[in-house]
C-alpha cells in the first residue's frame, strides 16, 4: 500500500536489527528490536519492521513478529506452517 493505492511489491529485502542498513532505516519508526523489511514497488520502497524474514521453498518472502499496530502488515497473508522454516 502506498499513497498511490495498492502496488505488486518487485523486490523485498530483508535487514537483520544489526545491520547498517537496519539502523538507516530507523530514520522511520521502526524499533531497534526488529529488522528492517524492505518492499520496493514501481512507486518507491515501503519499510517495515520485522521479528525475522527469510525465502520458503516456494521462493517467497516469509516474515515473521510483525507490530500488530501496523494497519498494511496485519492485512497480509499468513503463511501455512508447512511451508515456514
Amino acid at each position: 500500500m502506498t499513497l498511490r493505492g495498492m502496488r505488486p511489491v518487485l523486490a523485498s529485502k530483508y535487514y537483520p536489527p544489526e545491520s547498517a542498513e537496519a539502523r538507516r532505516a530507523r530514520r522511520i519508526p521502526i524499533s531497534e528490536s526488529y529488522g528492517a523489511l524492505e518492499l520496493i514497488t514501481d512507486a518507491g520502497s515501503r519499510w517495515h519492521g520485522v521479528d525475522r524474514a527469510y525465502i520458503n521453498s516456494q521462493l517467497r518472502m516469509v516474515v515473521e513478529g510483525i507490530n500488530k499496530r501496523d494497519e498494511v502488515v496485519s492485512k497480509w497473508r499468513v503463511v501455512p506452517q508447512r511451508f515456514r522454516l
